[in-house]
């Protein structure tokens, strides 16, 4: 009986280890496969065109134009100019 008991333990050990080892290697393998994301901005004001430096919304159509919200009115951004439309009143 207490050698049932010796050997569970013995094999409960050995799993354990097992599970230890899979898991830091695993995890080593997965880092190895990350990719590294390099993200590029730059600041644009009014100094660039932009209307306002006051932003309330921001989005991207689907042809890649930016769309800027301000105070002063919409603008377009197309990564290099601004098309301003004031507001009107």
């Amino acid at each position: 009986m207490f050698n049932f008991i010796k050997e569970y333990f013995i094999l409960l050990k050995q799993n354990i280890i097992t599970y230890i080892l899979l898991s830091l290697f695993l995890s080593i393998y997965q880092k190895s496969f990350a990719q590294n994301y390099s993200i590029n901005y730059e600041h644009i004001t009014t100094k660039q065109g932009l209307s306002n430096n006051f932003i309330n919304h921001i989005i991207q159509d689907k042809e890649g134009f930016i769309w800027i919200a301000t105070q002063d009115g919409l603008n377009k951004y197309d990564g290099h100019n601004f098309d301003v439309f004031k507001k009107l009143f």
